[in-house]
């Protein structure tokens, strides 16, 4: 493999700093899937093997799923994923090192959705062994709607695009592949929820 210059460094870093990679010179959310990106579908080893150290070395990973109730509807947005396919998934994330797991939900709420929540209940904890990228720990948390829009409402939620974000009184059947095993556990909070508020408001 031939040995990068500095010149090329430079480029590199040029090029992922355009496609707003970086905060404060850390890899973003975006950097991050980039890399992963690469790492799995550009380097001869392919399908996740060139994590295998990264595997071995840090374990499950545990990321934050925002399960945005509201009127017995969730939030669902469409996603496009190079290595989990296209489906309806949970605004989710990884928390940041200087963050709590409340504080991620309520940024990746914010940031995929233009919602403000506010999360107050773990639905569910997942080990997702056989995640195809590398093995994390969803934590499922539902969350309450107090304030923001919509910043990409889904203007047809039966052709959806990259971003767009509908209601749903359950999971439809076609949510990301990765998080079919989270629709039980939505579903379930829907009913409670709507159980709960239905009274108080037809009081």
């Amino acid at each position: 493999m031939a040995e990068m210059t500095q010149e090329d460094v430079q480029f590199f870093q040029a090029y992922l700093e355009g496609l707003e990679c970086f905060d404060e010179g850390k890899f973003n959310d975006r950097g991050k899937e980039l890399l992963a990106y690469q790492l799995e579908n550009w380097l001869p080893e392919r399908h996740g093997a060139a994590f295998e150290p990264i595997k071995r070395k840090a374990g499950p990973v545990v990321a934050v799923e925002a399960v945005i109730i509201h009127e017995g509807q969730v939030l669902l947005e469409w996603r496009l994923h190079p290595v989990f396919g296209e489906g309806w998934h949970t605004p989710g994330t990884y928390p940041k090192e200087s963050e709590t797991f409340i504080e991620a939900v309520v940024r990746c709420a914010r940031d995929e959705t233009g919602l403000e929540v506010r999360p107050f209940e773990v639905l569910k904890v997942f080990d997702q062994i056989g995640s195809p990228r590398f093995r994390d720990a969803p934590i499922l948390y539902r969350c309450q709607v107090v304030g923001g829009l919509i910043a990409q409402p889904a203007v047809d939620p039966e052709k959806p695009v990259g971003g767009d974000c509908a209601w749903f009184e359950e999971c439809p059947p076609n949510m990301l592949p990765i998080q079919q095993d989270y629709a039980p556990y939505i579903n379930e909070a829907i009913r409670h929820m709507w159980h709960l508020v239905t009274p108080q408001q037809t009081a």
